[in-house]
């Protein structure tokens, strides 16, 4: 066959799809629009998860009359106009593909009216139909874009949409992302008619109070760091709120919602073993970056970006996120009416191991307990051991606080830390297997990079054919520590990106829980000492075990004397 040009509407279908996934794929656009149009009132309203109908409404300065064809046509934009543009972009959109994209996948119509002109302006696109009139207005400036019946003309694509719930879940998360990142702008939603959300101007805080509910009210923190080239703000519940899935960790880098890997792990990565591995926290990061330092341009739908220094990046926003963690790392106890009914908060969770506690030498008088073996015990010449409690808990105080520390959960992340570290010092080296292990791969643009990650982690892997992986060698830390390895290299080989830590902590997390103290263990007070110090030596700041359970609990001075209405 020989070779041809494409007639332009073809061309533009298939562009069309590059843009418009999904429903949402046409609100998040045509929001940005309206951001980029200076609108300071937004209105969207969907029917059936935006596959009926989606309209979007603002205030912004927009399209004379005489540009409205020009506004649905591919690569017009007022956003750029050189090369110099494309090297420090500022602006939510900026290709000029946005409305000729989705004006090719429905029945599309855009009005528009700027305040220099008495009337509006309305072009309505469907297929190869296109109309342009004159129509009045009865505001100054304002713009209405409606999509009807998407992809009414590629059925293939239509029928691969998911149901009305879902396809409403999609948009309404990302008008959630968009409504926090501009809480300085009047956001309206309606759903089928009902109004969801009716948000005037308001600061950040707030309007994640009011999208999320007054129950996040009074455990949101508030940090912010800055460097030479990009700051940080960041809003977080604390520690104790956990989801089972990532929509809540949310990232917007020039005030641009991305959905990029290296910052989610970043984010991820300060958390780490104060969650499990499956669980994510409730995160709003704002990141301000040079624009000449961070690509936007590498994705069609601009969700990802890419960093001119990626690690740094990542160094920067990892070691944010933790010193949010590390002022909020022991909770404040504190009495309320509910204490008699058996609410009260009494009892905070938090980590033993603060930098405020770590270099304290404290005098402590005679415990009221005795000691069976004799002296006074101290650890760390600072927490006076007191007693073993039903033979799982280990009492001890300070100055100013009691402390309950349940043995076998910190045993157990003892035991995790050294795990790790003797692991570290024996596994870098591969070990032919006896019989090679043939395993079916699925085909994947990431293939090949996988493939490299994990030769780097001392298996030896290599393909046969397209969809079938040969493992000849693997990592020594298995000739110890035997497990299933077909499920390991099916695990790794499904994850977004190889990460053998992490797989790795789920085995060490099992056998420290087995190898453990367990709860009901007699323990003499040489034994607490020592858990207690190896704690200090071996735990490096958390607070939680490798399952997430926390090993201790506190109660302050001031609580207690409440108790005595002192």
């Amino acid at each position: 066959m020989s070779i041809k040009k494409l007639p332009p509407h073809l061309v533009n279908k298939l562009k069309a799809w590059e843009i418009v996934e999904r429903p949402f794929s046409v609100v998040k656009e045509l929001v940005e629009n309206s951001i980029d149009a200076g609108a300071s009132k937004i209105k969207v309203s969907i029917w059936e998860g935006g596959k009926k109908l989606i309209k979007v409404e603002d205030d912004g300065s927009w399209i004379p009359f005489d540009q409205l064809e020009l506004a649905i046509d591919r690569y017009a934009t007022s956003k750029i106009a050189s090369e110099e543009d494309l090297l420090q972009i500022k602006t939510m959109g900026f290709r000029g593909e946005a409305l000729a994209a989705i004006s090719e996948v429905s029945k599309f119509r855009l009005q528009s009216k700027i305040v220099e002109q008495d009337v509006g302006g309305e072009i309505v696109k469907i297929g190869e139909y296109i109309s342009k009139t004159q129509i009045p207005f009865d505001k100054p400036h304002w713009t209405t874009v409606l999509v009807e019946d998407l992809f009414y003309n590629i059925p293939v694509r239509k029928k691969y949409l998911k149901s009305t719930p879902t396809e409403q879940k999609y948009i309404q998360n990302r008008l959630t992302d968009f409504a926090i990142v501009n809480s300085d702008i009047s956001l309206i939603f309606e759903r089928d008619w009902k109004p969801i959300w009716n948000l005037s101007p308001q600061d950040t805080m707030q309007r994640i109070i009011d999208i999320l509910g007054r129950s996040f009210e009074k455990h949101l923190y508030y940090f912010e760091k800055s460097g030479k080239d990009y700051s940080v703000q960041l809003i977080r519940w604390d520690s104790t709120l956990r989801f089972s899935s990532p929509d809540f960790v949310k990232i917007f880098v020039n005030k641009r919602p991305v959905k990029d890997k290296l910052l989610q792990k970043a984010v991820m990565d300060a958390f780490y073993r104060q969650m499990t591995h499956w669980e994510y926290p409730f995160v709003v990061l704002f990141l301000d970056v040079n624009p000449a330092l961070v690509d936007v341009n590498i994705h069609p739908r601009k969700l990802e970006v890419k960093f001119q220094d990626p690690g740094s990046m990542f160094n920067f926003v990892k070691w944010a996120v933790e010193e949010s963690l590390g002022e909020n790392k022991i909770s404040t106890s504190t009495y309320d009416d509910n204490f008699l009914s058996g609410k009260s908060n009494l009892v905070s969770r938090g980590s033993l191991f603060t930098d405020s506690l770590w270099n304290k030498k404290e005098n402590f008088g005679v415990s009221v307990f005795s000691n069976p073996e004799g002296s006074t015990q101290f650890v760390n010449n600072q927490y006076q051991l007191i007693w073993q409690l039903r033979n799982m808990y280990i009492v001890l105080q300070d100055e100013d606080n009691l402390y309950l520390v349940d043995q076998h959960a910190l045993a157990e992340r003892i035991i995790f830390e050294k795990l790790k570290k003797d692991v570290e010092k024996k596994w870098l080296q591969p070990i032919p297997l006896l019989a090679p292990l043939a395993l079916d791969v699925v085909k994947t643009p990431d293939l090949e990079e996988k493939l490299e990650q994990l030769n780097s982690l001392w298996f030896d892997v290599s393909l046969l054919g397209e969809q079938k992986a040969v493992v000849y060698a693997i990592p020594s830390v298995f000739s110890n520590y035997k497990m299933d390895l077909e499920w390991l290299l099916k695990k790794l080989f499904t994850q977004d990106k190889v990460d053998l830590d992490k797989v790795l902590d789920v085995i060490w997390a099992t056998k420290a829980c087995k190898a453990a103290i367990k709860a009901g263990d007699k323990l003499s007070f040489a034994q607490m000492k020592q858990l207690i110090e190896d704690a200090f030596e071996y735990i490096p700041g958390g607070f939680v075990c490798q399952h997430w359970r926390p090993f201790f609990i506190q109660m302050g001075k001031s609580d207690i004397d409440k108790m005595f209405d002192r």
